[in-house]
């Protein structure tokens, strides 16, 4: 009897672990192929300008190092009218960077590839001159450790320079591109669907990747961050096919992994000029609730910036006067901040801001729901409660008060 009921609990036991294996959904895994840096489609568009070596050695006097290597040894053949930059960024390093030369000579790069400090011992790299700007590729390696696991990956970062007029006379500004590519395609019963892992050197499931899935098919739509089909590293949902999926990425960008789940998802809404605003639902720094519905009439911007963003402060006085020209005539403006909140008190105070200011980090999901990938990202809704622009980046002043002249003019005919 005891051999019967032995072998009965085994059976038993056999049927549990069967069922819990079926329960357990099916994990479907799909490799990508090897990474490819991704072009900007204007890379002669301006950037930050380049500081003298005064103002860098003021700059990181006053600010302090953090994450940031400074630079402690220049090259000796460096002239006193090289530029200076930072956020040179790679294996979680900031690093600093010289340029040298002229439009009429040509330029030298000392970049701090090893991350020493000194630029002095790093191989100079000449720039390519093209149609209105100079360029070169800065190729290195970091080996780093995610998840337990060891991994030497490559880093491809681009320079970009062109001269740009300012206050103080023509200087040089400078923009880099970073951002790796790694492309798979989701093999189902189907068909085959395409998608790309979109990261920083080296780490694609960090905050501010992302994941393309080409949805209709059309294979456009990867270089639109607030696209449809393009889905933040945080959302880790997402509906194929009407099939509702958990999605995981691979720290180093080399597979997604797509989970079945049991209960369905909404669709995301469109950012697309014309449709429906997504509703949300804030709370600003003085306790006040924040909702899209209680703006319907009005012209409403929402300004979503960080301290740390140049483009944010040179907007600042901008956006204060527009503020006050158009006010009276409709316009309200929401700011979004993932800076703390005494950290946004002191920065509105400075640049006279007087409309609601919420503080949510980069992950939150008013974030998220707007798609925000970069600082500063605008969203100007109508009084219908329908987009108007949806936008990363800084905008020229001009254009920008002729998008709300022409919005504000347009909602009271």
């Amino acid at each position: 009897m005891t051999n019967c009921r032995g072998a009965s609990v085994l059976t038993m036991v056999a049927l549990f672990l069967a069922n819990v294996v079926q329960a357990q959904p099916r994990q479907l895994w799909f490799p990508t192929s090897a990474p490819e840096l991704a072009e900007p489609a204007d890379p002669a568009a301006p950037g930050q300008t380049l500081f003298s070596r005064a103002e860098y050695a003021a700059l990181v006097a006053k600010a302090g190092t953090g994450a940031l290597i400074p630079i402690v040894r220049y090259p000796d053949a460096l002239s006193s009218t090289a530029g200076v930059g930072i956020n040179f960024v790679f294996g979680g390093k900031n690093r600093g960077f010289a340029v040298d030369g002229s439009d009429a000579s040509g330029y030298v790069l000392y970049a701090d590839v090893n991350g020493n400090g000194d630029l002095a011992d790093d191989e100079p790299l000449r720039l390519e001159r093209r149609e209105s700007y100079f360029t070169t590729l800065v190729r290195s390696s970091v080996v780093d450790t995610s998840n337990g696991e060891t991994t030497t990956y490559p880093v491809e970062i681009r320079f970009f320079f062109a001269r740009v007029a300012t206050s103080s006379g023509p200087r040089l500004a400078w923009r880099t591109a970073s951002t790796m590519i790694r492309r798979g395609k989701i093999e189902s019963r189907t068909g085959s669907t395409r998608f790309a892992l979109f990261g920083t050197p080296g780490f694609y499931d960090k905050v501010g990747a992302s994941l393309w899935v080409d949805l209709d098919g059309d294979g456009q739509g990867w270089s639109l961050p607030r696209s449809m089909e393009v889905f933040q590293v945080v959302d880790r949902r997402i509906k194929i096919a009407g099939t509702a999926y958990a999605f995981d990425i691979d720290p180093f960008g080399r597979s997604l992994t797509l989970t079945p789940l049991d209960a369905p998802i909404a669709d995301w809404p469109s950012l697309a000029v014309g449709t429906p605003a997504p509703d949300f639902s804030l709370v600003d720094l003085q306790g006040q609730p924040v909702r899209l519905a209680h703006y319907r009439g009005r012209v409403l911007l929402l300004d979503v910036w960080a301290k740390w963003c140049g483009p944010c402060r040179a907007e600042a006085p901008r956006l204060a006067a527009l503020y006050e020209k158009y006010r009276e005539r409709g316009l309200a403006i929401v700011g979004l901040s993932p800076d703390l909140p005494e950290d946004i008190t002191a920065f509105v105070r400075q640049f006279r801001h007087t409309w609601p200011q919420v503080s949510e980090p980069y992950d939150g999901p008013a974030h998220r729901l707007l798609r925000v990938v970069g600082y500063p990202t605008h969203v100007l809704i109508d009084r219908d409660g329908r987009i108007a622009l949806a936008q990363e980046g800084d905008i020229d002043a001009d254009t920008y008060e002729r998008l709300i002249e022409a919005v504000v003019n347009r909602d009271t005919k």
